[in-house]
């Protein structure tokens, strides 16, 4: 578990249908997936009992956004916000475009997200005490998450805790 959160939880590995229905989500454009996924990821949410104050997504870095024409991870997080009844908000930022995690190791990824996120506008004035649900698509080490979870951490957030859709196999550990 990446070591900054309280819980993370999975709906399935990523193989088969849940890769592939990741992959029609992120590449191919087809965001109509995003309410059946971000359904079952509320559902996961909801099974361990979990009540979170906000909802927020991890972000994209800005070149990808505008090439994708929208945040994956913030699609899933609006209907899994709809879904337990908790605000989504979009409050994290990317300080830096970092190049995409994909095929690299561990200490890769780590050193890739380090400092990769800050909190948008004043949204740190309202996480002390507060219980966080992180949302995003796929998890493989963990580093984007801890990232994420750390910026919340330092504002005084309670609790963190991120649901993914997919779990994968982290690359090798170079």
């Amino acid at each position: 578990m990446p070591p900054a959160l309280d819980h993370l939880l999975v709906v399935g590995p990523h193989t088969g249908n849940a890769r592939r229905a990741v992959h029609a989500l992120k590449y191919r454009r087809q965001r109509d997936v995003a309410e059946p996924l971000g359904v079952l990821m509320a559902f996961r949410v909801t099974a361990l009992g979990f009540q979170p104050d906000l909802v927020v997504p991890v972000p994209i870095p800005p070149r990808r956004l505008a090439e994708r024409g929208y945040n994956q991870a913030a699609l899933l997080a609006h209907v899994v916000a709809r879904e337990i009844g908790a605000p989504s908000v979009e409050a994290l930022t990317r300080t830096r475009e970092t190049p995409p995690q994909v095929g690299l190791s561990r200490r890769e990824r780590l050193r890739n997200v380090a400092g990769a996120f800050a909190i948008a506008g004043d949204t740190a004035l309202s996480l002390e005490g507060r219980r966080v649900l992180l949302v995003d698509d796929v998890c493989t080490t963990g580093a984007t998450m801890s990232a994420c979870a750390e910026v919340f951490r330092a504002c005084g957030a309670a609790m963190v805790v991120g649901v993914v859709l997919s779990r994968s196999l982290p690359p090798s550990t170079k």
